[in-house]
């Protein structure tokens, strides 16, 4: 029998979420002028385009021209293998060495020695006056057919495979308002990184970052020697492996916290980083004073700083783009001391369960409104409800749980027709409740640590309160502009729990149902399950009462009288179905190429549903015979896969055509006494195997005025289902004996 509980217990939030962001514009310099915040950062460069963090490359650095081992190495004439148009000449100091050319050497290309994969040069040219004259300095190639083409007004063109890609300016200017570069050493500072990207750094006031999107995240950017060639015929240069601080740390701005967190408060983050060959210190929170001091949480405390500490040989540079953390909620429950069991006092229960997933909702009217033992009955709200299940051999089983909604007060001529009714949804209202107070980047996740990181920030622990499967196969995108504050995928300011839920799962995941449901932990759990046709059923329904008691008896081993008494809950009352066309034939997907700002564009099409010319006898389930289209615009598509991956789910999700039944009978229960919920599969004989889709049932009183046992009690729960048929029936009913 059904019992329906108000004011028990249920999770809430004690303490909010206090989360922070640090993106690469929230570093400290590593040198400042002013007092107001004397605390830096040390040996560390954040690059002006990307604001990507890494260790300080040693070109930039006072010793470069006064250091000449190790990472500080020049190359010099013998190692470049130039002849004798070329001779070494010192710079600032002996060993600092350039090249100068003696004559023309513009047919003449010096090559370095073959480099590391992906390794970082600097490069310093010297260019000469050449009045208006527009003209080519120099131009560097490396084995993989990557080029930089350097000219006298500051125009470098990036060229590949003897491909033009793009020009750029290194004087601080526009491209459109160039100046020319008269007499003066130009300094670049060339670093490939960030999987698809060259770094073009120069000491003219400007520089870029060039994206070869066309490239696998897995594939080198330079690879091979570095072949040199001044085109105009004369030419002074310096070049050399691009090294790095061996160590150094990031430290960030002053950070406060909206409210101080207290010790009893989780901490946690994210962030993202490459190794790159060296090492980053997992980051941490220090004293905003004393930043070799970790922050401690104590109530009191609101302001720190990040510290991320990181290492490498000196050859190369571990990269740092973002960091996102905090503290998370700290929960308790509500008092369950004047929980009360309320069933008796009302007329009717109706319990709703729509096809999103997200409004589960339960309704009831008191009667004798005045006669009901619940305080405040009819002004409080957001009060905790429950309706059980309990039978015999079983322990009792939640079938919903939820929270109320302002209650509606009737007042009548006596006290006794006097009636609160009140409406209650389920504990989805309270993801949709939940509104964020900070930016929360979600790039890197696992689809399902993102969604039971959501869902734990309402107060329910994915440990006991959700079963989501492992997306093993499915990250959320890591956007290369994360250091700009420009994630692939961030839960805004504003935006709610049951928004980015739903979002997550119907973009990425189409294909699965989700929702608050009845499980056989004996508890409600926030399910995702997938749709699989081969999903077994829960339940087998006959169209006959005398077909149910056969299979009752023959198949489940019923005695004849638990059979007769049980015959009409397996069997459907009334019955009818329909045919849904398919929502579109023709799946667009529009992305954002994040480093070029350019659109991603994905089209599916199904070509046998579109073709208008095909034979009544030749055309598929789902066929239309016109393009009905449907549209994603979505910037946290940020590359072709991500594109596709979701573009392939729209497509399953949308083309079917689709055979829809609805049925009405007793609400249905399995062997565990769980009852049938939203996603569950049901198997009517000879009709088919659906998957319920939506579903509403009413408890009602069973009046009896000569039977006091049972006045009260309520018998008729009449339930409706909808459901999408997936497979035919496996159940072949016998005759039914005469």
């Amino acid at each position: 029998m059904f019992k329906l509980f108000i004011d028990g217990n249920e999770p809430r939030i004690k303490r909010d979420l206090m989360w922070l962001t640090i993106t690469g514009h929230d570093w400290r310099p590593c040198e400042v002028s002013s007092t107001d915040d004397p605390l830096t950062s040390s040996d560390v460069w954040v690059d002006p385009y990307n604001r990507i963090g890494m260790l300080k490359p040693l070109p930039i650095t006072d010793e470069w021209h006064y250091t000449h081992t190790g990472g500080y190495a020049k190359y010099n004439k013998s190692s470049l293998g130039a002849g004798s148009n070329w001779e070494n000449t010192d710079n600032l100091s002996v060993g600092d060495v350039y090249l100068d050319s003696k004559g023309d050497i513009s047919g003449e290309t010096l090559t370095t020695p073959a480099l590391a994969d992906n390794q970082p040069l600097f490069f310093s040219f010297f260019t000469y006056n050449s009045g208006n004259d527009v003209f080519e300095n120099v131009r560097l190639s490396w084995t993989n057919g990557v080029q930089l083409r350097i000219f006298s007004n500051s125009r470098v063109e990036v060229w590949k495979n003897g491909k033009f890609k793009e020009d750029y300016s290194i004087a601080g200017r526009v491209k459109d308002n160039e100046k020319q570069q008269a007499n003066s050493t130009v300094d670049l500072i060339i670093i490939p990184y960030n999987k698809k990207e060259l770094l073009v750094h120069s000491n003219q006031g400007a520089g870029f970052t060039h994206s070869f999107v066309e490239l696998e995240d897995d594939t080198a950017i330079t690879t091979g020697a570095v072949s040199i060639n001044f085109p105009n015929g004369k030419g002074r240069f310096q070049v050399a492996k691009c090294g790095f601080k061996s160590s150094g740390y990031l430290l960030s701005r002053l950070m406060v916290f909206r409210n101080a967190p207290v010790a009893t408060q989780t901490y946690d983050d994210s962030y993202v980083s490459e190794a790159n060959g060296g090492t980053v210190t997992t980051p941490r929170l220090v004293v905003a004073d004393s930043i070799g001091t970790t922050f401690a949480a104590n109530g009191t405390a609101d302001t720190c700083r990040l510290r991320v500490d990181m290492s490498g040989d000196g050859t190369s540079s571990p990269y740092f783009h973002w960091w996102a953390g905090g503290y998370l909620p700290e929960f308790t429950e509500t008092d369950d001391a004047e929980r009360e069991e309320i069933l008796d006092y009302v007329r009717q229960v109706s319990v709703s369960v729509d096809q999103s997933g997200k409004a589960a909702s339960l309704s009831f009217t008191f009667i004798n409104a005045y006669e009901v033992p619940v305080v405040e009955v009819a002004n409080q709200t957001n009060r905790p409800l429950a309706l059980t299940w309990e039978q015999e051999g079983i322990e009792p089983v939640d079938v919903f749980r939820g929270r109320t909604e302002a209650p509606e007060w009737e007042l009548h001529s006596t006290d006794e027709a006097t009636t609160v009714t009140i409406n209650a949804k389920d504990w989805y209202s309270s993801f949709d409740a939940y509104t964020f107070s900070d930016i929360i980047p979600l790039d890197g996740l696992r689809l399902d640590d993102a969604i039971e990181f959501l869902i734990s920030i309402a107060g329910f622990s994915h440990l006991d309160w959700s079963e989501i499967p492992t997306f093993d196969d499915y990250e959320l995108p890591i956007s290369p502009k994360g250091a700009e504050g420009k994630w692939g995928v961030a839960v805004q300011v504003g935006d709610t729990i049951g928004d980015w839920v739903a979002k997550l799962i119907n973009d990425y995941a189409g294909t699965y149902t989700f929702g608050w449901r009845p499980t056989n932990n004996g508890y409600v759990q926030f399910v995702v399950v997938e749709n699989d046709n081969e999903q077994a059923s829960k339940v087998q329904l006959f169209q006959t009462i005398p077909e149910a008691k056969t299979h009752l008896i023959d198949v489940l081993g019923m005695t004849e009288e638990d059979a007769f008494k049980k015959k009409h809950l397996y069997t459907v009352s009334t019955y009818k179905e329909h045919y849904l066309e398919p929502e579109a034939n023709v799946i667009n997907v529009t992305g954002e190429e994040p480093r070029t700002g350019r659109p991603i564009f994905v089209i599916y099409e199904d070509a046998n549903s579109l073709d208008p010319e095909l034979l009544p006898s030749e055309r598929p389930d789902n066929w239309l015979g016109i393009p009905r289209k449907y549209g994603l615009v979505d910037p946290s598509v940020t590359n072709l896969d991500i594109g596709e991956k979701v573009a392939e789910i729209l497509f399953k999700r949308l083309t079917p055509k689709r055979r829809i039944a609805e049925w009405s009978g007793y609400v249905l229960f399995d062997d565990e006494g769980v009852a049938i919920w939203r996603g569950d599969v049901v198997d009517i004989a000879l009709l088919g195997k659906f998957r319920i889709t939506s579903m509403s049932f009413d408890i009602n009183k069973d009046f009896d005025p000569d039977d006091e046992v049972n006045a009260n009690f309520y018998a008729l729960y009449k339930a409706r289902y909808t459901g999408e048929w997936i497979a035919e029936s496996d159940i072949q009913p016998e005759e039914p004996e005469e």
